[in-house]
């Protein structure tokens, strides 16, 4: 059984290593929402099944984060910046409309503009237009060659 763990853990730490020098290397600005492991894990209050928890705390979303923080430093290039993710999938992206009854769909449908996308989709998509409009104070570049993706 000791075994079998030590495979799962290096496995894991390989997955990290690998995802986080991948968007390192292609992305100049990594947008990384607070992942609160911990608390959607406690028994108390938890809305998710306990494989589903063990799951999650096998991933070990922190360590990615440290790795990756402790990754960004090699390529001067890349930023990481941690954001949060509130009201994030139940927003519309579209038209800004706050859908509180979304509940665990997959499939998010605004009311307001009949707007419809995959609710993680939606969710990125917000988090990116939140980032753009609100905490972004630089110029946003588009369009090949434009802004560094690597090194020269």
């Amino acid at each position: 059984m000791l075994r079998i763990h030590k495979k799962i853990r290096c496995l894991i730490n390989d997955c990290h290593h690998k995802l986080a020098k991948w968007l390192c290397q292609s992305y100049c600005i990594i947008l990384l929402p607070k992942f609160q492991t911990q608390g959607m894990v406690r028994r108390g209050k938890r809305r998710i099944r306990s494989k589903t928890a063990r799951m999650m705390l096998t991933w070990s979303h922190f360590r990615f984060r440290q790795y990756l923080l402790h990754k960004v430093r090699e390529y001067p290039w890349c930023r990481v910046i941690i954001c949060t993710e509130e009201y994030t999938s139940k927003t519309c992206g579209c038209c800004g409309h706050i859908h509180r009854k979304l509940g665990g769909s997959k499939v998010f449908r605004c009311p307001s503009c009949t707007a419809e996308l995959d609710r993680n989709i939606n969710g990125a998509r917000n988090i990116l237009l939140r980032y753009l409009t609100v905490t972004s104070k630089e110029p946003v570049y588009a369009g090949a060659g434009t802004y560094p993706l690597g090194p020269s």
